[in-house]
Formats: C-alpha cells, sequence, structure tokens
C-alpha cells in the first residue's frame, strides 16, 4: 500500500486524526514545502513478537501448538460434554 501524503500544515490540524489512522495501519508521508519534499515517514509501531504459553504439566516437555483452523470449545477439550 502506498502512503498517504500530508504536508506538514495538513499534519499540524489534524493531528488526532492523523494518530487515528496510523494506528488503524495507515502509512502517512509528510512533505514540506512547495516542492513537497519528503521529510517524515510516519508508521505504526511493529506488532510485539508473539508470546508462546506453557501448558500446566507439560510446561517443560516443548511447545503446544494448536493449528489455526481448530475447532473445539473449551468445555469438549476438558470433556465436560
Amino acid at each position: 500500500m502506498l502512503p498517504k501524503q500530508m504536508t506538514v500544515g495538513e499534519l499540524k490540524a489534524r493531528f488526532s486524526d492523523v494518530l487515528k489512522e496510523i494506528e488503524a495501519g495507515q502509512t502517512i508521508e509528510v512533505v514540506y514545502g512547495r516542492s513537497k519534499k519528503p521529510v517524515a515517514l510516519l508508521t505504526p509501531p511493529p506488532k510485539p513478537p508473539r508470546k508462546w504459553r506453557t501448558a500446566g504439566a507439560l510446561a517443560h516437555h516443548g511447545p503446544v501448538i494448536f493449528a489455526p483452523d481448530f475447532k473445539m470449545s473449551a468445555e469438549e477439550l476438558i470433556g465436560l460434554d
């Protein structure tokens, strides 16, 4: 996705709205002067690395990973059904 261009004056006038756009994933290129020279690139922060959870008694026996298409309720998993 190409970054959205915005002048310094527009950035100052709409700062709160621009922060919301950046938070939503938009990248903003700030340009300055008549020549619209790029002076800054505002991007959302990188996503934090995924934390792995330990599985109680199995904590020291390796990770437990569920496939993205795993479809089982917590009650079925525990055996409450």
